[in-house]
């Protein structure tokens, strides 16, 4: 039932109903329904909506009933209250209806963009599938290569060592046969020097040492009886018929110029050999080569002179490379620039020698070396003119010096060959740089002109303008203030009674700054920094000497690294001319040996005059020095008998006054008995 206040309120309406139906909402519903709703809030009475609310959550906002309101001075009349409610009921169905449309909408949104998600995982999905099968199938295709490029590597490595194989056991052979052709001529040679030996002993008075001379009695280098039947001797060193023979005694040939793999292994145990060589041709053992060199070579041919640039242009290299072509023949050239070395006392040859090494960066140091390129060199790049055009273009690129007027001879060529079959040669060129017109050859280093970017400071007076002039001024008491509140700060261990005296003299001190404040000129030295840009000369390339010794013992890195194949030749290089020196002081030596045998047997007669005197004069001294001490020991057997009558005389002499002194003693002993008897 409603209250009095309702039924106030429904009575008001009817009747206000009654005389204004025109103005009556068309509710839907009678008026008593209309009547019996409760009564909403006039607008002036509403809350204020939440800022920031949407619209249907404002139109959503449910009055209070008209029993919860409070009471009104002047209620409204029923009808204006049934259409505000009727309002009121529209707009909450409206923002009702909206917020189900936005719902809606946010969940067809959702449902797109699950979609579209959907949609780019599938196809990121394809893609990286598609891409995983295209790694697949290209690992799968590069595996196949390589297992083809492996087997014919392996194929050809078998067919080169079969090969190699069968030439070593044919060297090997001749080798062997030639090494008993040559014991065989050693015994018969020994044999015919026994023999020689021999026949002077049966003749009888001849001695064992070659040449016609017997040797007299007593000399000490006869042998069995002489002509005077003298006594067995020590024999002198003398020459032997093998001697002759030296040089050819080797467990490996000096003399060979085409040297396969497995010789090099045999020659060089130690030396790590490049997969891709076949053989080596050393053209120094050839006879009468004239790649041979002095055993004293000349000193300061070559002058290191790091002030002289050879200036190489931005983004070229030089010496220029060969450009890359399907060709199956290459070549290169590496040159030996040799010099000597002043040491202070004699040593062996091996630590004479000293070669130029190029040295870039962090690579390692190798001879210098030079691509053949057919524009620049010659059409032939196996003749000798044509490398050495190469080898001249090379040390002037590097170290701007003019070879062009030396004489280059062939050292030695390395022969490569790939798995793809492309044949390398490379050939090692010995010039003559201390027959050069110009000595010593100055060689410099290889530098590159860089433009690079550097940070200046630059100083200078800046006008200060009023206002910076009062902020000089302003940051002057500032500094003043800031003295003055450092000062306040208790410090720890300091008595009252001091602190007391030090801010007394503090402000006393800051006071004085204030009265006094300095003058602020009108202009003040500012520094700023400046991006500029230099030239700066950095370094390419550059020339080092290194002795033979310390070529034969350079290190070699991996297979893999590339400057393997670099330093194998440059290894290489220093064996063989290493070998060459020993074949060259060998020779010399089997000369000297041959020389001296005939000089030997020429001077026999000379030898055995002077012998001869010699004794005769050994003789004569001999005998002269006996007579000499027969004379000396009978003087001297004279002068001691002489000393020794002498003694005896004197000894005489000492005796006869004590015998006297006796007497006179036994004289004088009875008076004085007779004295003391009388007393």
């Amino acid at each position: 039932q409603a209250n009095p206040w309702q039924q106030a309120s429904n009575a008001a309406a009817n009747n206000w109903n009654a005389q204004r139906p025109q103005q009556q909402p068309n509710m839907g519903y009678g008026g008593t329904a209309a009547a019996s709703k409760p009564a909403a809030k006039p607008a002036w009475q509403q809350p204020p909506a939440k800022p920031g609310a949407a619209p249907w959550q404002q139109a959503a906002a449910k009055p209070k009933p008209a029993w919860q309101q409070p009471p009104s001075a002047s209620p409204p009349p029923a009808a204006a209250a049934a259409a505000q409610l009727f309002q009121q009921q529209k707009a909450a169905e409206a923002a009702k209806a909206a917020q189900q449309q936005q719902q809606q909408w946010i969940r067809t949104q959702q449902q797109k963009a699950t979609e579209a998600a959907q949609a780019k995982r599938a196809e990121a999905v394809k893609a990286a599938e598609a891409a995983r099968l295209a790694v697949q199938q290209r690992q799968q295709q590069a595996q196949q290569m390589q297992e083809q490029h492996k087997k014919a590597a392996q194929a050809h490595a078998a067919q080169r060592q079969a090969a190699t194989q069968q030439l070593y056991q044919r060297q090997q052979a001749a080798q062997q046969q030639q090494q008993a052709q040559e014991q065989a001529r050693q015994q018969a040679a020994m044999r015919e020097q026994l023999a020689k030996q021999q026949q002077p002993q049966e003749k009888g008075g001849k001695g064992a040492f070659p040449g016609k001379g017997a040797y007299t009695k007593g000399g000490p280098y006869t042998q069995g009886k002489g002509a005077k039947g003298g006594k067995a001797g020590p024999q002198p060193p003398q020459p032997l018929a093998w001697v002759d023979q030296l040089s050819k005694i080797s467990s490996v040939p000096l003399t060979q110029v085409h040297r396969p793999v497995l010789d090099l292994k045999h020659r060089f145990p130690y030396l790590s050999m490049s997969h891709d060589l076949t053989h080596a041709q050393v053209h120094f053992a050839e006879l009468g080569s004239g790649s041979r060199v002095p055993l004293s070579p000349p000193v300061e041919t070559i002058n290191l002179d790091y002030n002289k640039h050879v200036l190489v242009p931005e983004g070229e290299v030089l010496p220029k490379k060969a450009e890359a072509s399907d060709a199956k023949k290459k070549f290169r050239v590496r040159v030996a620039l040799m010099t000597g070395k002043l040491l202070e006392r004699p040593t062996h040859p091996i630590n004479k020698y000293q070669f130029v090494i190029h040295k870039a960066g962090d690579a390692a140091d190798v001879l210098p070396e030079a691509d053949w390129i057919q524009e620049l060199d010659g059409d032939e790049p196996t003749e000798l003119t044509t490398q050495k055009n190469t080898a001249v273009r090379c040390i002037k690129d590097l170290y701007g010096f003019d070879l062009s007027a030396c004489i280059f001879h062939r050292f030695m060529d390395l022969h490569y060959e790939t798995y793809d079959g492309t044949q390398i040669q490379s050939t090692v060129l010995l010039p003559e740089v201390w027959k050069c017109p110009e000595l010593p050859a100055s060689i410099g280093k290889q530098v590159r002109e860089i433009e690079e970017e550097f940070t200046k400071v630059v100083s200078y007076q800046h006008e200060l303008t009023p206002e910076e002039i009062e902020e000089e001024k302003k940051d002057y008491f500032k500094q003043i203030e800031k003295e003055r509140a450092q000062g306040q700060a208790v410090r720890p261990g300091e008595r009252e009674m001091d602190r007391a005296e030090r801010l007394e003299k503090l402000e006393e001190k800051l006071k004085q700054m204030e009265k006094n404040p300095p003058e602020v000129k009108p202009t003040k030295q500012v520094e700023k920094q400046e991006k500029d840009k230099r030239t700066v000369v950095k370094d390419i390339s550059r020339p080092v000497f290194v002795s033979l010794l310390n070529l034969i013992g350079l290190r070699q890195g991996d297979f893999s690294h590339p400057s393997f194949t670099g330093v194998f030749e440059t290894k290489l290089f220093a064996l063989c001319f290493d070998e060459m020196i020993k074949v060259e002081c060998s020779t010399h030596i089997v000369s000297w040996l041959k020389d001296y045998a005939v000089r030997w047997e020429s001077e026999e007669e000379v030898r055995v005059a002077k012998k001869k005197r010699v004794r005769e004069e050994a003789e004569v001294r001999t005998k002269v020095l006996q007579e000499r001490a027969a004379k000396r020991q009978k003087r001297e057997q004279a002068q001691k008998e002489a000393a020794d009558a002498k003694k005896k005389e004197e000894e005489e002499k000492k005796e006869e006054p004590t015998e006297k002194k006796e007497e006179e003693e036994k004289k004088e002993e009875p008076a004085e008995k007779k004295e003391e008897e009388e007393k």
